[in-house]
């Protein structure tokens, strides 16, 4: 639990100071030197970070209370995962990062980003507070009910198995509005889920790294999912189309 904490804790000042107040000197002192970067735009190591932080300083930042309404996180093992809405030089977007932390500093960077249109902004929520009043083997459960829901369902296209995982009144957002299981299977069925890469779990909400093909191109996607009795009830995705260059090797997963 304490491990836990300092790494949502790192990771908040990573956006309140680093992003937020351009703080080079703190980046420097919570960034790996050797930093692994999967955004694809971005340079990895520490200096990649450095270069963007040097082109923020010319913007005003944002005010500390906008990014905090929108930030919302979990936790397992060494990996924090968040999910944003980002109201940034007049583009809105849902953002979902995944960093990898050791030894106190922050030494890898995964995301995808979606730019959304003004109402969707408005109406998608922001994911719930993690419930961690569960026992460590309820959210083993969770992580094992969704890694196995989407290896059998998705993966294998298996929906006549969806009420052994997933709520009949099943919310989800994609990031538009979708309900219940006829929406679900036909969303699923237009992507073309391949492989699922990290899984995190934390109280009631797991949280899921995947690559997918959608209308025939390969996507990197990010689904929070949000438990209930062993069934998922709601969930949240973001994906980003994978481009054939990138500025680093690494990959965007």
């Amino acid at each position: 639990m304490k491990q836990t904490r300092f790494n949502k804790q790192l990771i908040l000042d990573f956006y309140g100071r680093i992003i937020g107040q351009r703080d080079i000197d703190y980046a420097h002192k919570i960034v790996a030197e050797d930093y692994i970067q999967h955004n694809p735009f971005i340079k990895s190591g520490k200096v990649g970070l450095i270069e963007i932080l040097e082109q923020l300083k010319q913007i005003p930042p944002e005010p500390a209370t906008k990014a905090n309404n929108t930030l919302w996180m979990m936790s397992e093992g060494s990996l924090v995962g968040t999910y944003l809405k980002v109201d940034f030089m007049g583009k809105k977007q849902i953002v979902m990062d995944l960093f990898r932390i050791e030894q106190g500093m922050i030494v890898e960077h995964w995301d995808a980003i979606q730019e959304v249109n003004e109402q969707t902004f408005v109406e998608i929520p922001t994911v719930p507070v993690v419930e961690n009043g569960l026992q460590e083997w309820d959210t083993a459960k969770n992580k094992g009910k969704v890694a196995t829901y989407l290896q059998e369902v998705w993966q294998k296209q298996q929906y006549h198995h969806l009420d052994e995982f997933v709520s009949s009144d099943i919310i989800f957002h994609v990031p538009t509005l979708g309900k219940g299981y006829d929406e679900l299977r036909e969303y699923q069925q237009q992507r073309l889920l391949q492989k699922v890469h990290l899984v995190i779990a934390e109280g009631n909400f797991v949280m899921v790294q995947c690559s997918a093909v959608i209308q025939g191109e390969p996507h990197v996607l990010y689904v929070i999912y949000r438990l209930e009795q062993g069934k998922i009830v709601e969930s949240w995705q973001v994906y980003q189309p994978i481009p054939m260059q990138m500025v680093h090797a690494n990959g965007m997963i």
